[in-house]
């Protein structure tokens, strides 16, 4: 398997991509003790890199990474804003907003908002600290059933614009040969790979106002970013199990 971000291609024309190199920090203010960051230096996509991001012919909509816009407005984007509910661990969150408009299934899990200037912006509500690229688990799906994972809608509602960091390597990729715990991918099984002198990078993508990203979240390790924006940003979150194409696509 691998990372496969639809339309790699013209995001790299455009220039809204970049990739850096990931590694295991320890003891950084406000994160947990240890923690998996990209390094600062960020620089453009060889044609090698752009052609193992681009997917195959046969990739299937739950493996794939989509960047897409929503069909509205300044003004209804603002009232979207508004009227989302902050995510949380303990209690169902509800918008009144459906970004499929009833012909698919979605179940909105709330909002979190970013301050600019952060180098990743994932909270842990358990502990209060930034937990780094990580894997999700809101399904919570063993390895050999971890492809059935629900992707994840993500759209940011503004005002200021911000990033979202994919490694590119996925849960196979970083666990071949690593036993893991109860056949359970976590976040430290990827800590575990980068500790023992793997490889590991990632690419980060800019997202506007009223864009989002469509995304195997609990398959390929991610966080978002806010590094360098003096902006804030809200960001809303759907799951489901959504084909391919089926909002439109940021990238004419």
């Amino acid at each position: 398997m691998s990372t496969y971000i639809a339309s790699i291609d013209a995001l790299d024309v455009k220039g809204r991509c970049e990739i850096a190199s990931v590694s295991l920090v320890h003891d950084e203010p406000g994160y947990e003790p240890e923690v998996l960051l990209p390094d600062d230096e960020w620089g453009p996509l060889a044609a090698k890199q752009v052609t193992s991001l681009r997917p195959p012919a046969d990739a299937t909509g739950n493996m794939l990474h989509e960047i897409i816009r929503l069909p509205v407005g300044s003004d209804e984007l603002a009232r979207i804003r508004e009227s989302s509910t902050e995510y949380s661990l303990n209690h169902s969150q509800t918008i009144n907003f459906d970004p499929f408009a009833g012909g698919h299934a979605s179940t909105f899990i709330g909002h979190v908002d970013s301050p600019g200037g952060q180098r990743t912006t994932t909270v842990d509500q358990r502990f209060g600290k930034h937990n780094g690229i990580h894997l999700d688990n809101f399904d919570q799906l063993p390895i050999s059933e971890r492809a059935n994972s629900r992707r994840r809608l993500a759209v940011n509602l503004g005002p200021g614009h911000r990033f979202l960091i994919l490694a590119t390597k996925d849960v196979w990729d970083v666990t071949a040969g690593n036993q893991i715990l109860d056949d359970y991918p976590r976040t430290a099984d990827v800590r575990e790979f980068v500790r023992r002198g793997g490889a590991l990078n990632c690419v980060r993508i800019r997202i506007e106002p009223g864009e989002g990203y469509v995304a195997p979240t609990e398959v390929v390790p991610h966080d978002g970013s806010t590094s360098g924006i003096g902006v804030s940003s809200r960001i809303a979150f759907w799951l489901g199990r959504w084909p391919a194409g089926v909002l439109p696509s940021a990238i004419s």
